[in-house]
């Protein structure tokens, strides 16, 4: 049966639920002894407790130790109502058993669909138990009673939908993917992963657009950022799986959102792919509660691995109280056994940035002006067929790139110009050589750092001492291994400095982010960074204190620009900044605003050295303007340790780097 409408997980809910009718009380059901059986069976095994049926409910333990689900749709439980008298797995038992013609007759009305098999119209058993947990049911035939008179007694019944799932996923390999770091987008500014499900048929033909994506993701109510923000580190949103092509997901991430996909396969058995394949149609129609932190898409997609292969232990080596995607990704590598194999697939951008270096000065010449001349495609033509070739290969990649939306709606000009594009193209009997990536080993984001940091530092005060500890996830001066070298992204920074045994906080970001975006001729976004926090002033405190604590938030936009010498990078930038602060230390005022502008340099060295250097002029709002400077020579040892010299307006610091 061809696979038709099956994209999504969201209509399962219309064929997936159960209620216990005052018609359908146990009595009603198919009991026996040999039921009775196998339920004081599972109660003598203790089977309930055991690791995989505790991860098929998706039992976790909580920030006080206690075990509940994660999954907080009701229908994804059977004891309740008549059943509450049994536990989860004996209830599981208990409707299994469900004759199925009682059960269409009095729980559920019996459903008739125009789904045609060999011409006729079947009987739709959908809602039935067997139908809705597969892989609960395979976990009892493993575990229960292996007598086949026994499981013989299972009632009979058509479970349509999961057969066009079964079909439409035809899995035979599982690869985690993690899509990379997205900075103008807050949710998906740490990356983002999701699985890809290799289909049997498309694995001789290599044909990975064909396969399908699962990805699990917060159910968005609100367009508000603030909004946005809290629902999401409290558990306002819900969380639900959907099911797409992969070329979808390619085209979300590679394309629209300018991103690299990289593909970790795993080394699963086709029955442990199979128990994949039941669980995901299980939890499919039902909602989790979803944390930004925590309960995310990168912790639930091991535990669904986990209740797939429960030989694997990956949950418990990632924290509890929050999860980031890279630190789910590294979790893969514990088993060295697991990832049998990785896959890169660029994004746009970097695809578009690998063309240019194939054209000499001439034919980017002519790039440029088919895009400052009104895409004049014209100005694509040259003698030689390979030359153009490059050049209109690349003006397509650019019109890809800037207009990913524009070009899929045929009423814009937008969709006629990469139409005319493509047709001169196919008119050249050229073969443009396949791009090639040097992709090293340290590109890889399982390789990145750990996301926490602790450091420490003596300063050139007398018996003074500054250390702080972030939980995630990167500045520009930690190792650049796996993640973005131009760009910074931190949660819960503190910085604390002790004095004669007396500690004071002297900096917290609740969130900061550094976005350098160097302006070119292709590109010409402004680079912007953002805080929210409190950092310590000096100047204009209460009682001759040197410095005095101020909370708000902090803007900053302007142009940067890259320049590279050799293999090194070197970031020039310059920001106007804007800020609003509370500090009720101050002698003159509690709340003021404060406009500035800032001047910075980045350079990322040879032998894993980088170097930053900025200067800013405040001017607070009738109050004195300051000067401060931050300058930092950072050296990191293997992903894990880094030395330290910096100096920041009248603090001098040499310490230590510590990332886990």
């Amino acid at each position: 049966m061809k696979t038709v409408g099956i994209f999504f997980f969201i209509s399962l809910g219309l064929f997936n639920t159960i209620a216990w009718s005052e018609e359908a009380r146990p009595e009603h059901l198919s009991d026996g002894p040999s039921i009775q059986e196998l339920i004081d069976e599972a109660r003598q095994k203790n089977l309930d407790k055991t690791r995989q049926w505790e991860k098929l409910l998706h039992l976790e333990k909580n920030a006080i130790g206690i075990k509940s689900s994660q999954i907080i749709d009701p229908e994804f439980f059977l004891a309740q109502r008549e059943l509450a008298k049994y536990n989860e797995l004996e209830a599981t038992i208990y409707a299994m058993f469900t004759n199925a013609k009682e059960f269409q007759q009095n729980i559920a009305p019996p459903v008739k669909k125009h789904l045609y098999k060999e011409g006729e119209t079947i009987v739709d058993h959908s809602r039935h138990p067997i139908c809705r947990f597969p892989a609960r049911l395979k976990f009892l035939r493993s575990n229960l009673n292996s007598d086949p008179d026994i499981w013989n007694r299972l009632p009979k019944v058509e479970c349509v939908y999961q057969g066009i799932f079964n079909e439409a996923l035809d899995a035979a390999k599982i690869s985690y993917v993690f899509s990379s770091y997205y900075s103008d987008s807050p949710g998906s500014a740490f990356g983002h992963t999701f699985f890809r499900v290799q289909r049997k048929s498309n694995l001789k033909a290599q044909q990975e657009l064909l396969d399908y994506g699962l990805s699990y993701a917060a159910n968005v109510t609100t367009s508000n950022g603030l909004l946005y923000a809290l629902l999401g580190l409290v558990g306002g949103f819900s969380g639900t799986w959907a099911n797409l092509p992969y070329y979808y997901k390619v085209r979300e991430y590679n394309d629209f959102e300018a991103r690299d996909l990289w593909s970790y396969e795993l080394n699963l058995t086709q029955d442990e792919v199979d128990m994949f394949t039941r669980h995901m149609w299980e939890v499919g129609a039902h909602y989790y509660r979803y944390f930004f932190f925590s309960q995310n898409c990168a912790f639930q997609m091991l535990t669904v691995l986990e209740a797939a292969a429960p030989r694997l232990y990956l949950s418990d080596k990632v924290p509890f109280y929050y999860v980031i995607p890279s630190d789910s990704l590294k979790a893969l590598f514990v088993d060295q056994n697991l990832v049998t194999d990785i896959q890169f697939r660029p994004s746009l951008r970097r695809n578009f940035f690998a063309r240019l270096d194939r054209l000499d000065d001439e034919s980017e010449g002519g790039l440029k002006k088919f895009i400052e001349d009104n895409k004049n495609l014209s100005a694509l033509d040259f003698k030689d067929p390979a030359k153009s070739s490059y050049a209109i290969d690349a003006a397509m990649d650019y019109m890809d790139l800037k207009y990913a939306k524009k070009i899929m709606d045929p009423a814009t000009e937008e969709f006629k110009i990469k139409e005319d594009l493509l047709s001169k193209r196919a008119q050249i009997n050229y073969v443009s050589p396949e791009l090639k990536f040097d992709i090293r080993n340290e590109q890889d984001p399982a390789k990145s750092h750990g996301s926490s940091r602790f450091n420490f530092a003596a300063t050139n005060m007398e018996n003074q001492y500054y250390f702080g500890y972030r939980f995630a996830l990167h500045d520009m001066l930690d190792p650049n291994y796996g993640l973005p070298e131009n760009s910074q992204i931190e949660f819960f920074d503190f910085k604390f400095l002790a004095q004669d045994n007396v500690y004071y906080l002297d900096k917290f970001s609740f969130f900061s982010v550094l976005n350098l975006n160097p302006i070119t001729f292709y590109d010409r976004k402004l680079s912007w960074g953002a805080e929210i926090g409190a950092d310590s002033h000096k100047g204009n405190c209460e009682d001759g204190f040197q410095r005095c604590l101020l909370y708000g938030v902090k803007a900053r936009f302007g142009p940067s620009a890259q320049i590279d010498i050799a293999t090194t990078k070197h970031y020039f930038w310059i920001m106007g900044i804007t800020q609003l602060r509370y500090g009720n230390d101050l002698k003159d005022k509690y709340l003021f605003a404060s406009p500035g502008v800032e001047i910075g340099y980045l350079s990322h060295l040879p032998y894993d050295f980088n170097f930053k250097a900025s200067v800013s002029r405040e001017f607070p709002v009738e109050m004195e303007a300051f000067t401060s400077y931050d300058v930092e020579l950072r050296k990191s040892f293997y992903n894990k340790w880094a030395l330290s010299v910096q100096s920041e307006d009248d603090m001098h610091r040499v310490g230590f780097y510590y990332y886990f």
